[in-house]
């Protein structure tokens, strides 16, 4: 048998070398930037049923509530991702540091979720989401099931923009309550398989395609639209990084957590 030359070998070496950095330094990089959607005829004929239903009590919080709904719709969030990885969350603005919006704003955005930042990656089939906990300001890891969506395709389908998506549905139990009940969502995507990423807002995803809108029942009265998407080639994918947590805990530990914690509030 014979033996390749040495400088065969080394220019064999060379392109192996070559291609496979090429095919490891070199990605996508995408991002969504999302909107929070209500129906406001929905929204507004919502209101006046608890008008009429007990006028004194929506005169104590009416204001608020539609206060809520106007600031709800100003909040802007993104999903930053690789082919491997997703990160979600909210886009800070001028508003959380007014003194006017300022409680009004953080009530809204633990409502639409913003309090949390959701990361996935699927190649290490992991899955958390990261939320501040405690008086300390410190981080806690909260980690979640990778494969918690057991999605059903419905068969409808619609055009977002100018992608073509595909209506799923999913229901989970999330984890227990603080009285020991199971905590149940429930959610209305539409992904379009034209985007092969397996995203979406908020930490729910696992479809084969982008989700360009999601809601939070069958009436699609609330939820998140995708405003814009921005995908582009780029020599070293990379996403925001993670804080370090100062715990690692699961959904019902951190339930349970949050439930002794109102206790002591209470009490005191």
């Amino acid at each position: 048998m014979k033996h390749l030359p040495h400088y065969l070998i080394l220019l064999q070496l060379c392109l192996f070398s070559s291609s496979s950095s090429g095919q490891t330094n070199h990605g996508i990089e995408g991002t969504v930037i999302y909107r929070w959607h209500s129906d406001t005829a929905m929204m507004d004929s919502i209101f006046r049923q608890l008008q009429d239903k007990n006028p004194a009590d929506f005169a104590m919080v009416g204001a608020n509530l539609q206060r809520s709904e106007q600031i709800i719709r100003q909040l802007t969030f993104e999903l930053l991702f690789t082919p491997t990885e997703a990160v979600w969350q909210i886009v800070e603005d001028a508003m959380a540091a007014s003194e006017d919006a300022a409680g009004p704003y953080m009530m809204v955005k633990m409502r639409a979720g913003g309090n949390r930042i959701h990361y996935v990656n699927v190649t290490e089939k992991e899955r958390l989401y990261e939320i501040k906990f405690g008086q300390s300001g410190g981080v806690v890891h909260v980690t979640t099931p990778y494969d918690k969506f057991t999605w059903q395709l419905t068969g409808r389908s619609k055009q977002v923009g100018k992608y073509t998506c595909r209506e799923a549905k999913v229901e989970y139990v999330e984890g227990t309550g603080t009285n020991g009940k199971p905590i149940t969502r429930s959610y209305i995507a539409w992904f379009t398989p034209q985007l092969p990423y397996p995203y979406g807002p908020a930490g729910i995803d696992g479809l084969p395609g982008l989700i360009l809108e999601l809601y939070f029942d069958e009436r699609a009265i609330t939820g998140y639209r995708a405003e814009s998407i921005d995908i582009e080639q780029v020599a070293h994918p990379s996403l925001p990084a993670l804080q370090k947590p100062m715990q690692v805990m699961t959904e019902d530990e951190i339930n349970q957590a949050a439930g002794t914690r109102m206790r002591r509030m209470s009490d005191n």
